[in-house]
């Protein structure tokens, strides 16, 4: 399966969110350091225990950017109302880019495939708005740090939305089901089972 390693899809990501310099670096570091001594073709033919570490480092910096982002270390200090508006405001940020999709795909199965490093198993929501949803694709994010996916729907009348999923850990504890609109944008957070899951759009 061709699939591009992730440290090159955290650093797009990321330089599209104007990380600080510092953090970037720190990326830039890790991704180094997990591909050290790697000869050619290495990265295709990567060992289980390899890309662990990769994803161990992608983690590491995910950590790194919640600590260094201003509106992103916030979310854990305020209580549930402080956790809630930091991801909305970090939910209507990353759907206002409109950025393109990395990995087409027109269903979860093989975007499952595609994106595997992710460290829960991608699904469908049982909950989604009225009408037919047609996927365009995903790519990795981060949601208060966390890694996440990012996955593009499009609506019978043409409008994209963005679905986010990421693991339900202890950090969202507390975290009441959201239906705001923040910068023009309406915005979606609810938890099924063992995923958080978020979405922007309009008429949702």
């Amino acid at each position: 399966m061709s699939r591009e390693p992730l440290d090159d899809h955290l650093r797009r990501f990321y330089d599209a969110q104007e990380v600080d310099p510092t953090v970037l670096e720190r990326l830039k570091q890790l991704a180094a350091l997990e591909n050290e001594g790697a000869g050619p073709g290495a990265r295709a033919k990567r060992s289980p225990r390899g890309r662990l570490v990769m994803a161990a480092a992608a983690l590491a910096a995910l950590v790194l950017v919640a600590l260094f982002v201003p509106g992103l270390r916030d979310g854990g200090s305020g209580g549930p109302e402080a956790l809630a508006g930091s991801i909305l405001r970090e939910i209507a940020l990353n759907h206002s880019k409109n950025l393109t999709v990395e990995f087409a795909a027109v269903g979860y199965p093989r975007l499952r495939e595609q994106m595997a490093e992710l460290d829960f198993s991608l699904r469908a929501p049982r909950r989604t708005p009225g009408g037919d949803l047609h996927m365009l694709g995903g790519r990795y994010c981060s949601i208060q740090g966390r890694l996440a996916a990012q996955i593009k729907l499009e609506d019978e009348r043409g409008r994209v939305l963005t679905l986010y999923q990421t693991g339900f850990d202890d950090h969202f504890e507390g975290l009441p089901e959201l239906h705001r609109e923040l910068d023009g944008v309406e915005i979606r957070v609810w938890r099924e089972g063992d995923l958080l899951y978020a979405l922007a759009g309009s008429g949702i």
